[in-house]
């Protein structure tokens, strides 16, 4: 079996491997459902201490998780890469035409795929909805001096 690949490539594939392991287990840590482990503590905590105002929820996990999950990314990212990635070998030029290929042959977005990122990016916090809330008064402010040639039905919206 060793005998397929280089050691370069081989240090690269056992990379990749502990990669995804590592990915599941920092990015499982980040929500509350994100493993079962985590599910656990949250019922113990409640079973255990009932009476205790533990102040856990769904927000309050991510806020405590998710920064730290975010470094432990970046810090498992720099370990894989000098330990296995450092002397990855390049990639194949037959592999990388046959994707462009692939990509250019890709149908053009369709109007759902452009509603469903505009939905990811502006309603996911609070400052896209701030800035979606934002665009749709100005909209609504041209369509009104448009239409109406006057601010008056803006005022009486108000």
């Amino acid at each position: 079996m060793t005998n397929l690949f280089t050691p370069r490539e081989l240090s690269m594939a056992k990379g990749l491997l502990i990669s995804v392991c590592f990915a599941a287990n920092i990015g499982g840590s980040a929500t509350i459902t994100g493993t079962a482990s985590n599910l656990v503590l949250v019922g113990q905590l409640e079973k255990l201490f009932p009476n205790a105002d533990t102040g856990i929820n769904f927000l309050s996990w991510i806020t405590f998780a998710f920064p730290q999950a975010i470094a432990c990314l970046g810090i498992c990212w720099f370990v894989l890469y000098i330990v296995f990635l450092r002397n990855a070998p390049r990639g194949s030029a037959i592999v990388s035409r046959k994707l462009k290929e692939k990509y250019d042959r890709l149908p053009h977005i369709s109007f759902a795929e452009v509603s469903m990122k505009k939905n990811i990016l502006f309603f996911s916090n609070k400052i896209g909805l701030k800035l979606h809330l934002y665009q749709c008064v100005q909209k609504l402010f041209y369509f009104c001096s448009r239409c109406f040639n006057s601010w008056l039905p803006i005022i009486l919206i108000i």
